[in-house]
């Protein structure tokens, strides 16, 4: 213990009272290193917080005694390993889970994930099913798990078997020793398993892709029996957790406009609801406690807004969320008394910080700084921005203005635009490094929640179907005429830049609107999207599920080939006038690296100007902070080349 805690002191920062950089010297080192307190939680008698603390490309899981604010354990987790998630199952275990890209000759490159439990009594960590041999390979999702029992000191976890098919088994898992013992028998048609909070069997899913049925099976007799059953080519609602009685799971779909969550009855199969429902506001995801059970509904749009199952939350999340108006505010943690919380701060007001509130009248005190390195005055204000696209349809964006200028100076600025990734996601107003960095070298970024972003309706989000290089990108390129309209944007100095479908759509606009922009870049794109789908039956199959949901977003591969060649930026680059950087992490298991280089290929075959960057060792949602840092040197030169700020 003690030669670990010398290894882990320096790294500490846990409460930090400096602050050194000012708003008009940003450092990429600031920026582009990751969050050095993340996902700080609370132990249920809020004895101990626990977080991930990243310095460098070193990761470690810290545990501080909460009333003397010392270090009192933790792990260093191996190189190479990323830390994504923390939570305390019991007072004394806490859960990480990490991963590694890896490559193997039968999968190809994908993201091995696996789930750690630390023993703050033993000062021990032990990787959970490590010892089970039987397992599949060539998996990415070890680390998953569905409940606990703590008076055993168990966890369920859910894994592919090794056997005939490769079942989707569950499994129990001492937290002493790691080892699992077969717990549920699935099939390879298998998708989610639920047990109680006694660690009981309660049900499975199963989606059966080959006879396109969808079935949820039922344990409280002490076997399976379907409760439900309904004929679809892709799972037809989400099932997100269990209910309160434990004799009902938890759903989501549609309701009218939006999602809302339903409850389905494990006895009958009888569906009721909705449960949870806002009007207006569309549901975004679920907060759940260690058994599954809700501890929170979180709506989408531009902020988050919550509905907790203890109303005594609401109220401190409204307090809360009224002395931070700038930034969205997120929950993460509470003790089992419901005295004391944990809240992520993110925007204008803080860089992603966590705040520890307790007591009635409430005590706020900031816990964990996310970025230490930028102080308050440096965040970039950040704002709602809705405009009209061009067919009416109304879209709604995030702006983030140049640090440091008057709003009298609010004109005429140098501009980014920074489609999103997904396209099944949505940008919110809160503190993004990507951004931040270009706002404080003295651009306006426009962030727009085109059709096909969640988080505004299942109606916003399916006029993306079939859309991708046609209503999407106008809605991009709507975008950025509100600006030019309003008088914030120079159109002669606009660039275009995003990741993932984000790069797809920088490409598309480079590609389709060449007028409009002075360079282009592009992380990680699609850029041919019919070797897109091509690849991913490869990966998943013809009869996948996943192949259908692309064919409803996307188009047919067959039936619409031509169609995706019309759109696919790699067949137009005779058409690009603008400058071209490509960057693509080496262990991208999303977006594979032939996508930027077939574009490469195309854009030097027609001679025009183009630079490619590929990142040793990084991934598809750049997890390394010396990756990230190179990212943005070599952004920014291209940029400032380009499209110079003021």
């Amino acid at each position: 213990m003690h030669q670990l805690l010398q290894r882990l002191l320096p790294a500490l920062g846990f409460l930090l009272a400096t602050l050194n950089v000012s708003a008009a010297e940003p450092l990429i080192e600031d920026f582009g290193s990751l969050p050095q307190s993340d996902s700080m939680v609370i132990s249920p008698d809020g004895k101990h917080y626990a977080f991930i603390q990243r310095e460098g490309e070193q990761t470690r899981l810290l545990i501080v005694n909460a009333e003397k604010k010392a270090l009192v354990g933790g792990a260093l987790l191996p190189d190479k390993t990323k830390g994504h998630y923390v939570r305390f199952i019991t007072n004394n275990y806490v859960l990480f889970r990490a991963s590694q890209t890896t490559r193997t000759r039968g999968a190809g490159q994908f993201e091995f994930t696996g789930a750690y439990a630390y023993s703050i009594k033993e000062d021990n960590t032990r990787l959970l099913l490590a010892r089970n041999e039987e397992l599949y390979p060539n998996q990415s999702g070890i680390g998953n798990y569905v409940g606990v029992n703590e008076d055993r000191e168990e966890i369920y976890m859910t894994a592919y078997s090794d056997r005939r098919d490769t079942p989707f088994d569950l499994y129990r898992v001492n937290l002493e020793n790691g080892r699992g013992r077969l717990y549920g028998k699935g099939r390879n048609t298998t998708l989610r398993w639920f047990v109680d909070s006694q660690g009981k069997l309660l049900a499975r899913a199963d989606m059966d892709a080959r006879r396109s049925n969808y079935s949820v099976y039922s344990y409280l007799s002490g076997k399976a029996e379907k409760v439900y059953s309904e004929d679809t080519d892709r799972p037809p609602i989400g099932l997100m957790g269990v209910g309160a009685d434990e004799k009902s799971l938890l759903f989501s779909e549609a309701l009218d406009e939006n999602r809302a969550i339903f409850r389905m009855s494990l006895e009958t199969g009888e569906v009721s609801g909705p449960v949870y429902s806002r009007q207006g506001a569309d549901l975004d995801f679920v907060v759940l406690d260690v058994n599954r059970k809700i501890t929170a509904v979180v709506y989408g749009g531009l902020k988050p807004a919550y509905d907790f199952v203890d109303d005594r939350l609401d109220s401190v999340f409204e307090r809360v969320s009224s002395k931070f108006p700038n930034s969205s505010v997120f929950y993460s943690d509470s003790t089992s008394d419901m005295n004391t919380h944990l809240f992520e701060i993110s925007g204008s007001d803080r860089a992603n910080d966590t705040l520890r509130v307790s007591g009635d009248p409430l005590k706020l005190a900031i816990l964990g700084r996310g970025y230490p390195g930028i102080d308050t005055e440096a965040i970039a204000d950040i704002e709602a921005w809705r405009y009209t696209a061009r067919d009416g349809l109304e879209i709604p964006s995030v702006l983030t203005w140049p640090v440091g200028i008057s709003e009298d100076q609010r004109k005429n600025l140098p501009t980014l635009i920074m489609p999103h990734g997904g396209p099944s996601a949505h940008d919110r107003v809160q503190f993004d490094w990507w951004s931040q960095y270009f706002a404080a070298r003295g651009y306006v970024i426009l962030q727009p929640n085109f059709r096909g972003s969640d988080g505004f309706g299942t109606d916003h989000e399916r006029a993306g179907n079939g859309e991708w290089g046609k209503k999407m990108q106008d809605d991009v390129s709507d975008g950025l005429q509100s600006l030019v309209n309003a008088g914030i944007s120079d159109p002669e100095r606009v660039c275009i830049m995003g990741a993932s479908y984000g790069g797809y759509s920088a490409l598309a606009g480079g590609a389709f609107t060449p007028e409009l922009y002075r360079c282009v870049v592009a992380f990680a794109p699609v850029s041919d999207i019919p070797r897109m789908l091509n690849e991913d039956v490869r990966r998943f199959g013809r009869n996948h599920w996943v192949i259908r949901y692309w064919a409803d977003i996307v188009g047919d591969r067959k039936e619409d080939k031509e169609a995706l060649k019309s759109v696919s930026p790699v067949n137009f680059a005779d058409a690009f006038t603008a400058p071209v950087l490509l960057l693509h992490g080496r262990k991208d298991s999303v977006v594979p690296l032939a996508q930027t280089k077939v574009m490469h290929k195309a854009l030097k075959r027609a001679k025009k100007e183009v630079e490619l960057v590929t990142l040793d060792g990084e991934d598809h949602w750049l997890s390394g902070s010396e990756t990230r840092q190179a990212l943005l040197r070599e952004i920014d030169e291209f940029v400032t080349r380009h499209n110079p700020p003021d």
